[in-house]
């Protein structure tokens, strides 16, 4: 396999995570009559945030190459995510005090608005925005480091360790009621970034991989997701609360991405519609992920609860919600070009 795909069908690649991840959510509160080895594929679509966070790691350090200017680089991420983020969050608000008749709630608002106390707190609209805000925080330094260390692959590696260490640190000052359990969700994700900024290098020096390692990290692979369905299916709220329900997908995703990206560049003479659409769906990405999330626990749990739970109509009425939050998705994101434009220009 060619990892210089990974780079060519980057956006692509975030298009097809986008979709996995709406799935997931929406079997979250799915029916268990919907047939097994779908639900399973479904089940697993957290793992779409994983190939965003990997790509965006090989995004990072690609731009890092180009211009390491920390100020430019921060200006052109914090003002694509910043404003688009606020306005979901002004929405939500005012949907939740005179929609829905929340109370409205000063901590839960000072979290949203600061963002970066959810590390703390576990507290947040949502727990990407924080985990990408940081990874973009600790980019430029991290890249200078990387770019200095001789064994590079021995840095992602002990890197890795280590933030893997402090999430089962933090897993025991759980069970002493220190810190909040919330943050694993994002902090288990901080190696597959790390990752990411290796394979850009790998990339970058025109590094292939030899056949025998892609059939070692391929057995790898299949062990590891059957010995994730297992534990689900045993224990769901020990692989939560120990990170493991998020470890595993870091072996899974760099393989993954490069067997989507290889099966892209297959199909690229013949389906140039569901590249385009694929290629869409990635640009947009930020938008569909914040609308998705606002429509899903706002709205969607309300609606699909009164629903008679048959797979025919629960998942028709998934696809019908599934489109109709990209059309929304899609006027947010004109919407807000135009009002970003206007402000940063």
């Amino acid at each position: 396999m060619n990892i210089a795909l990974l780079s060519k069908y980057r956006t692509q690649l975030m298009g097809l995570a986008m979709l996995w991840v709406m799935l997931y959510h929406f079997a979250t509160y799915g029916s268990n009559n919907t047939p097994a080895p779908f639900r399973q594929f479904v089940s697993l679509g957290f793992g779409g945030v994983d190939i965003f966070i990997f790509v965006s790691g090989i995004g990072m350090y690609s731009s890092l190459l180009k211009d390491s200017a920390v100020r430019s680089f921060f200006k052109k991420r914090f003002s694509r995510i910043m404003p688009n983020y606020y306005m979901v969050i002004i929405l939500v608000t005012l949907f939740s005090l005179f929609g829905l008749g929340i109370k409205f709630d000063w901590n839960i608002i000072i979290n949203e608005l600061l963002i970066f106390p959810y590390w703390f707190t576990g507290i947040a609209f949502n727990w990407y925005i924080p985990a990408i805000l940081t990874f973009y925080l600790i980019s430029p330094l991290y890249f200078k480091v990387f770019m200095n260390v001789k064994s590079k692959g021995l840095l992602t590696l002990g890197a890795s360790i280590v933030v893997l260490g402090l999430s089962v640190l933090i897993y025991g000052l759980n069970a002493a009621n220190v810190i909040n359990l919330d943050i694993q969700v994002a902090l288990t994700r901080i190696p597959i970034f790390f990752i990411g900024f290796y394979f850009a290098h790998l990339m970058k020096n025109a590094v292939q991989i030899k056949l025998n390692v892609w059939l070692v990290a391929i057995i790898t692979a299949i062990v590891i997701i059957a010995e994730l369905l297992i534990l689900k299916k045993l224990n769901p709220n020990f692989l939560r609360a120990s990170g493991l329900y998020w470890y595993l997908f870091i072996i899974i995703t760099p393989l993954l991405s490069l067997l989507i990206t290889t099966t892209l560049n297959w199909l690229a003479p013949h389906g140039k519609w569901l590249l385009s659409t694929l290629t869409w769906l990635g640009a947009n990405s930020l938008d569909i992920y914040l609308i998705h999330i606002a429509l899903n626990d706002f709205v969607y749990v309300k609606f699909s609860e009164k629903l008679v739970h048959t797979p025919a109509i629960l998942w028709s009425f998934n696809l019908v919600w599934l489109l109709g939050s990209l059309v929304i998705a899609a006027i947010f994101a004109k919407l807000m070009k135009i009002i970003t434009a206007k402000i940063f220009n």
